[in-house]
């Protein structure tokens, strides 16, 4: 199924439509990365219009809207041209604070003011503010000349949030991102990917890895070492697989209890990764979608009792489309 690219100069207004093939990729909290190739000989191929700095809009009836930056690397061949883009949330890697740049608040306040500092360009024009998700600890950040690209996703790892730009075209035509941040992305679907019926198998289809750890130690703030609060944690089943194994570390966020009760989850039994590529039947394309939490069924990967197998719910962090195959790659964790 062909996508419909429109293409954009750096203040959003629009250009032209091309026909190319787009191949793009989608991850969570980064920047994805797409390419397209045309032949010299179209009247289209021009530098106006495959200009660095300029912007494309991909379109396609079953999966997300994808927006982003043309740049480097441009690639010529014999007859032909291949250009580079970056989704939305590259234009932020263009991007400095001010000289001194104080920021305090929620994790989504300073999230918001360091892509307001980018509204005072031409490029920052394009960029609106959307869904802000205020919860969280007031927290205080000084910035030096900073780029904004890496201190945001420096800032989504140290809170445990997600953002992203999502591509959009108003009423006169004009391509913008709304900029969002949410305390986790995407939802959790009634959706099964079975193995054989809607994926296929890769030669890496799941990985198990990951630090073991199920006799944990969290320990809070305090004057020394007798006065710090310690939560404690166990897992029995983990403890009788593959014995004791200790971690010590100090807490992540407010709540001392509840980020170990996370981590117990997370680290007393291996990360399982899929690697998947979904096959366009019924509606797979469309429930797949950064972020979103869905269950997944194979019969070949994995040791289940005497025998294989693997059933696990998943979250989807990257997605990577290759047009000319219809071909749909997924990279999921597993979720607990």
């Amino acid at each position: 199924m062909a996508s419909r690219i429109s293409l954009f100069n750096h203040f959003g207004q629009w250009l032209t439509e091309i026909n190319a093939t787009f191949n793009r990729s989608y991850k969570l909290n980064e920047f994805g990365v797409g390419t397209f190739t045309m032949s010299t000989q179209d009247p289209k191929c021009r530098e106006d219009y495959l200009q660095f700095g300029n912007f494309v809009l991909v379109e396609h009836d079953k999966l997300p809207a994808w927006g982003g930056m043309i740049d480097t690397p441009r690639q010529w061949g014999i007859g032909s041209v291949t250009s580079t883009a970056y989704s939305g949330e590259y234009i932020l890697t263009t991007m400095i604070t001010d000289r001194t740049s104080t920021n305090k608040g929620a994790w989504g306040v300073i999230y918001q003011n360091l892509v307001e500092e980018t509204f005072n360009n031409d490029i920052g024009g394009i960029i609106k503010i959307g869904s802000i998700f205020g919860g969280g600890k007031s927290i205080q950040h000084i910035y030096h000349f900073a780029n904004i690209y890496e201190e945001i996703v420096k800032l989504s790892k140290d809170s445990g949030n997600d953002w992203e730009f999502v591509p959009s075209i108003d009423e006169n035509g004009r391509l913008y991102f709304t900029a969002n941040w949410y305390e986790k992305r995407g939802m959790l679907k009634q959706y099964t990917l079975y193995e054989d019926f809607n994926i296929k198998l890769s030669s890496r289809l799941l990985q198990e890895q990951g630090r073991i750890a199920n006799q944990l130690r969290i320990y809070g703030e305090g004057a020394n070492w007798q006065t710090r609060s310690v939560a404690k944690r166990h897992d029995k089943e983990s403890i009788g697989k593959y014995g004791a194994r200790f971690l010590a570390q100090a807490k992540e966020g407010d709540d001392l209890n509840a980020n170990a009760d996370q981590l117990i989850k997370d680290l007393a039994y291996p990360r399982k990764t899929y690697d998947i590529a979904a096959i366009d039947i019924d509606d797979t394309f469309y429930q797949c979608r950064i972020g979103d939490k869905l269950s997944i069924s194979c019969h070949s990967v994995g040791f289940s009792g005497s025998g294989f197998g693997s059933t696990a719910t998943v979250r989807i962090l990257q997605m990577a489309y290759d047009e000319e195959n219809n071909g749909l790659k997924l990279v999921a964790d597993e979720v607990r």
